[in-house]
């Protein structure tokens, strides 16, 4: 899930739609019983705001099953997370930009973490 800025500027473009399919590692979600349903879609807009920077709008689309912590019973979530965040190596706290590419397997691991967790049937 590489996004690359001189790739969107070789094509005279200042943005760039994309889309991905990705799988995570196995042990993304650490919930008993559950698991991720693969694979997680990741779609959105890449901006181009400075020389090796970009700002990114998109959605991350997950299914989580297993077993419902409350009922005991088979339960399947979706989650549809929305997210903005500009990439700037130069930035503290920002996501990187290395050699001009932004890698967002990062940012989506963060975002299905940061949503899971206390989740119930």
């Amino acid at each position: 899930m590489i996004i690359d800025i001189k790739k969107i500027r070789l094509s005279g473009k200042d943005e760039q739609a994309f889309y991905f399919e990705y799988l995570p590692e196995t042990d993304l979600v650490d919930i008993p019983n559950a698991n991720l349903i693969t694979p997680i879609k990741v779609s959105g807009t890449a901006y181009i705001t400075g020389n090796h920077t970009l700002y990114i709008e998109g959605s991350v689309n997950f299914k989580i099953e297993g077993e419902c912590t409350r009922c005991l019973n088979h339960a399947e979530k979706e989650f549809v997370i929305d997210f903005a965040e500009n990439f700037d190596s130069e930035t503290e706290g920002s996501y990187p930009v290395v050699c001009d590419r932004v890698d967002l397997s990062v940012i989506v691991n963060d975002l299905i973490i940061m949503n899971i967790q206390g989740e119930n049937c």
